[in-house]
């Protein structure tokens, strides 16, 4: 590959700025130490138009509803149900836990809900009904004729994130970028090959643990970007201690995300190599080394056989080490996260005044990431 040095002797530009868009090629520089940049960039790289990224999330129609009243045996009663607005006059659900039917009688209008318990009189009255216990619908029951039949649709909801400028600068003395090294490179191109993985290191760092801000500094704006990290809200699994992560818990950690993805797209489990090892060691070809994801994104790439026959890919991040990193996962959908850049990264050359005695070369970066329905993503931490 051609040297900065001689790059710039061919052009006759040794003292003259000179700007290179070198995304695609760094991008490529060091996949498996960037996984989320490498995923986004590889899967969805898009222009944005602004420094606010504004995306629509589109939820499906929720399919359970959890009761939160108190122990209750009572046949034709009225029923507590937070998330009574999914619920509609007519409606069957039914109780996972002990098999019971019960139908709204009367359109909902607050979380207590007046249903016929026992519907069918399967059960003969009498089941015992527990705080906690969550119901599936399994459809509605209505009069012939009936004209009084509602529908049920979930808006979707408005979500966004801000552009931030990433900027990182090599100094070069003329001395040193004229010094032959024991490698045969060149001082100045090893500083701005160590300014590359610098650069990309705080942009992976900022897409998982950033947060989202625009303030004025002086005359101008400075904006952050928020990761992953902030992002998941809905499935949070907090560990007191990794034996805490059982194959069990994870398993049942990943169903409950399913239940906001009745298509089941391909997810990634991209996770500390603490959590990896930990993954590896419950049994053999739970762990098995996926090819075709490897040779497609340029890091190893495994899969993992669930006890309940569902199937995820994991990817160890190097970044997540440390006391309390080594207990960090994040599952997301392949296609859920994109790259969202106003201006694609670009090495600037002799940045610096002329006729100094060092050469100064700048990287910059103008982007953020889309995070679209956190509600199918999931985040394991140290509680």
């Amino acid at each position: 590959m051609e040297t900065i040095r001689e790059l710039l002797t061919r052009q006759g530009a040794l003292d003259k700025q000179i700007k290179l868009d070198v995304s695609t090629i760094l991008w490529k520089r060091t996949p498996s130490v960037q996984p989320f940049l490498t995923i986004s960039s590889k899967l969805a790289s898009e222009k944005a138009l602004n420094t606010k990224v504004e995306w629509l999330n589109k939820n499906p129609l929720p399919m359970e509803v959890t009761y939160t009243g108190a122990n209750e045996a009572t046949i034709g009663v009225s029923l507590t149900f937070p998330n009574w607005t999914y619920m509609r006059l007519g409606d069957r659900w039914m109780n996972r836990r002990s098999g019971e039917i019960i139908r709204v009688s009367a359109k909902p209008a607050s979380s207590a809900v007046t249903v016929t318990r026992d519907w069918g009189s399967a059960y003969g009255g009498g089941v015992l009904l527990v705080t906690g216990d969550v119901f599936t619908i399994l459809g509605t029951s209505q009069e012939e004729s009936d004209t009084n039949a509602e529908g049920r649709a979930i808006l979707p909801t408005e979500d966004y994130n801000y552009t931030e400028l990433w900027e990182d600068y090599a100094k070069t003395s003329l001395e040193a970028e004229l010094m032959e090294t024991v490698t045969g490179q060149d001082l100045r191109q090893q500083s701005i090959d160590d300014m590359k993985d610098a650069h990309l290191k705080k942009i992976e760092l900022e897409c998982i643990f950033g947060e989202r801000a625009q303030t004025t500094i002086g005359t101008y704006y400075a904006r952050t970007m928020r990761g992953i990290y902030r992002f998941i809200q809905t499935h949070v699994w907090s560990m007191n201690d990794i034996s805490d992560f059982t194959r069990l818990g994870f398993d049942d950690f990943i169903m409950q995300i399913n239940e906001n993805t009745p298509d089941r797209k391909d997810r990634v489990f991209i996770c500390s190599g603490f959590l990896k090892s930990r993954v590896s060691g419950w049994g053999m070809n739970t762990l098995v080394l996926n090819d075709q994801r490897t040779r497609e994104f340029g890091m190893e790439i495994s899969t993992y056989n669930g006890s309940t026959g569902g199937k995820i890919d994991i990817i160890e991040a190097p970044l997540f080490v440390g006391d309390y990193l080594s207990y960090l996962g994040i599952v997301l959908e392949y296609d859920r996260i994109a790259w969202k850049w106003l201006k694609n990264t670009e090495l600037m050359l002799n940045v610096g005044e002329g006729y100094r005695n060092y050469r100064l070369d700048k990287i910059q970066t103008i982007g953020t990431m889309r995070f679209a329905n956190e509600n199918r993503m999931g985040l394991i931490k140290k509680a």
